[in-house]
């Protein structure tokens, strides 16, 4: 749902590398839901038989005490295997929430255009001057 994918697969977890997918999938919530779904996967790499998560943050504010650890465990229990993450700063755009953003946004033009284009809406704006309020639009959930 929007946005490329082209992750790379890592067969040895039996994961398609779809990190945003995978970080809504968590079950984690707070700050440790923030850090999954606003980071961005560098690399995932084979560690003794565990694996290794390199992500990238934009903001220093989601690495608060303890939330890097109980992603670690999250993802350890999700692949059953041990896992350790490490963060670097920097620019994230392959992200959960970048994703999730994106696809709000295209539902919220097709709804726009769906309204401007109905026969019905262009009548009454054409024959009694009707108009359709800003922001008044809303995409079906």
């Amino acid at each position: 749902t929007g946005g490329s994918r082209a992750f790379t697969p890592v067969p040895w977890l039996n994961w398609d590398g779809d990190w945003p997918a995978l970080s809504v999938a968590l079950p984690v919530r707070g700050v440790v839901q923030q850090l999954a779904q606003q980071s961005e996967l560098v690399r995932c790499e084979n560690s003794n038989g565990g694996a290794k998560f390199l992500l990238r943050v934009a903001s220093d504010a989601l690495l608060s005490v303890g939330s890097v650890g109980k992603l670690a465990e999250a993802l350890s229990s999700h692949f059953a295997r041990a896992v350790q993450v490490s963060t670097e700063l920097g620019a994230v755009v392959r992200t959960a929430n970048a994703i999730a953003q994106a696809d709000r946004s295209a539902r919220q033009r097709k709804a726009e255009e769906t309204m401007h284009g109905d026969p019905f809406v262009q009548t009454l704006m054409r024959e009694f001057g009707a108009s359709i309020v800003p922001g008044s639009i809303k995409p079906t959930p």
